[in-house]
């Protein structure tokens, strides 16, 4: 499957997610027939990935990536489809039910932070920081930027992006 997880010729994160995901159902379940796998082994994965001390939030992500690894099997016959279904009745950790540490929110860089900053950076660097700024734009996005690129005709000028991060969902993505 590496090459559905391809973007641009690279391998994306979630090749690398799904991959830790199954290092910690093999180590266990490795040779355990498919059929015999079920809601207990799950929530012992599950359990294995709590004391390794995973975010509650990304535990959940990882068990729902094995759960669609099933669903892939059973379109492709082979898992059974009872063997899915049951899997799918393994609820996630619930916050504060739950010995899996919950990761603070990622706040924005405050404005005084980002000001004091702006004079020990380069000229170049800076103007990026305030570009991403102004339009909150990813720092890749800033760094793909091109003068050429930049659709100044209007009043309000635009960048519209032939790659993107969400181009795979018929998105389209524009900078103003």
């Amino acid at each position: 499957m590496p090459g559905y997880y391809r973007k641009n010729g690279k391998l994306t994160r979630e090749y690398g997610c799904i991959s830790e995901a199954l290092r910690v159902l093999r180590e266990d379940y490795g040779l355990e027939r498919v059929d015999r796998f079920g809601p207990k082994a799950l929530k012992a994965v599950q359990q294995r990935m709590v004391e390794q001390g995973w975010s509650r939030k990304y535990i959940n992500k990882l068990i729902g990536r094995i759960v669609r690894m099933f669903k892939w099997g059973v379109g492709e016959q082979l898992v059974r489809p009872g063997t899915w279904h049951a899997l799918q009745a393994v609820e996630g950790l619930k916050k504060g039910r739950t010995t899996a540490p919950d990761s603070d929110p990622v706040e924005p860089v405050s404005d005084e932070v980002v000001d004091a900053t702006l004079p020990h950076l380069s000229e170049i660097v800076a103007d990026m920081v305030r570009v991403q700024r102004l339009n909150g734009c990813r720092p890749g996005e800033v760094c793909m930027l091109r003068p050429q690129d930049i659709d100044r005709s209007q009043d309000v000028w635009r960048f519209k992006f032939d790659k993107h991060k969400m181009e795979h969902r018929g998105k389209q993505r524009v900078i103003w």
